[in-house]
């Protein structure tokens, strides 16, 4: 994730803040994750999903499709 953020600060030098949607898998709150967050200059902003919310994660949906399909 860490890297992921890096590439999207390369990409998008001129924005004044950047908007990501997560989930709230482990490796979204790590220390790393915090720690890149806490930077001077940062304008990185996350914003997480509700603990459980299928019709917002993709994956959710594309297993609900399978399981009727098949």
């Amino acid at each position: 994730m860490v890297t992921l953020f890096e590439a999207l600060f390369a990409r998008h030098p001129t924005a004044r803040a950047i908007y990501v949607v997560v989930d709230n898998a482990s490796y979204n709150r790590s220390a790393d994750i915090k720690a890149n967050l806490a930077r001077d200059g940062c304008r990185m902003r996350l914003t997480y999903l509700p603990s459980y919310a299928p019709n917002l994660n993709l994956i959710e949906w594309s297993w609900w499709f399978f399981k009727k399909t098949l």
